[in-house]
């Protein structure tokens, strides 16, 4: 089972949780609520996360997902955004 810790009140958290929903992949979450601020950092956060922040996944295969690059991504190995497409800005 993936761990994913977060804040309820996060809503990068919400954006991980909807993923997960979109996915199939919300039961094979175990979330665990883990409190973190800059003032008082999580030492059990800090020792997965270097950054210290929320929301952090562990999957089954032990890689640990934390920042955008991380929250974009799909830990069953698709991809979240499209491929490609027409440009929409300059």
């Amino acid at each position: 089972m993936m761990k994913l810790r977060f804040s309820p009140s996060s809503p990068y958290v919400r954006k991980v949780s909807v993923l997960a929903l979109e996915t199939g992949l919300d039961d094979k979450l175990d979330r665990v609520t883990t409190p973190t601020t800059p003032e008082n950092p999580n030492p059990e956060l800090g020792k997965e996360n270097p950054l210290n922040k929320i929301p952090c996944l562990l999957t089954d295969d032990g890689l640990v997902l934390y920042d955008s690059p991380g929250r974009r991504g799909r830990p069953s190995g698709g991809r979240r955004l499209p491929a490609g497409g027409e440009r929409r800005r300059p």
